[in-house]
């Protein structure tokens, strides 16, 4: 059995106008000037407490809490109006892969369980016996995750 694990935004969903849209409003309603996206999505894949931190480094601990909670909020609103599409191909590549038996597919993400379920629920995968076992890994950087639990097998796409 092999483990094959997914970064999911930027890797298999197509979220960075949503991750954007979120951040921009989160600022705003905290008084901020918002951010370029080319700053924003540098934190993709960090949990958000963690992204904002760096994102509002200069900003005190209740402006920061502020906007985690507005970008919650404005994220959610984005994903109930339009969900985030999947990268072409992501899907037949997940079921080719998920109909494998010697693989075992998860997903390594910054997302809350709530958000990834949602976004599996989406796509119409919520059902889905690949999705019934999850597989979470500890919100951190996903590169850095899976070389630190899995020096020997991780490797970036690409490289072998």
């Amino acid at each position: 059995m092999k483990l094959v694990v997914f970064d999911v935004d930027g890797t298999l969903v197509d979220s960075q106008h949503h991750i954007h849209g979120a951040m921009t409003a989160a600022f705003e309603a905290a008084g901020l000037t918002p951010l370029p996206p080319e700053a924003v999505l540098r934190i993709v894949g960090l949990s958000l407490p963690v992204a904002v931190a760096q994102l509002a480094a200069g900003q005190d601990a209740a402006t920061q809490a502020r906007i985690v909670e507005a970008y919650r909020s404005a994220f959610m609103q984005a994903r109930m109006a339009q969900a985030a599409p999947l990268y072409p191909g992501a899907l037949d590549c997940l079921d080719g892969l998920a109909a494998r038996g010697d693989l075992l597919l998860a997903v390594a993400t910054g997302k809350s369980r709530r958000g990834l379920a949602a976004m599996i629920a989406a796509h119409g995968r919520g059902g889905s016996s690949a999705c019934k076992r999850r597989t979470i890994i500890p919100r951190s950087p996903i590169r850095q995750c899976c070389w630190r639990r899995w020096p020997r097998q991780a490797w970036t796409p690409g490289t072998r």
